[in-house]
């Protein structure tokens, strides 16, 4: 799901990424849960195209794969 990053003000931001191999650079979806001071929870995600090769553990791991980010930013 993609939606238009939050602009307002949380109680803590936690964010997660995926990655498209073992490289630590390789981030292929970003996501964010921002918890309002009253424990309301916004999300946010987007997927990455990497630029990279994916390895087949990290598509079994988390299901993305090359189709999914060819025309992500």
């Amino acid at each position: 799901m993609h939606t238009m990053i939050p602009d307002y003000t949380f109680r803590f931001i936690a964010l997660d990424v995926e990655t498209a191999c073992s490289d630590a650079g390789s981030i292929c979806q970003i996501g964010l849960a921002c918890v309002w001071p009253d424990n309301r929870i916004h999300t946010f995600s987007t997927l990455v195209n990497p630029g990279t090769a994916f390895d087949a553990f990290n598509i079994r791991l988390h299901g993305i794969g090359p189709d999914h980010v060819r025309n992500a930013p």
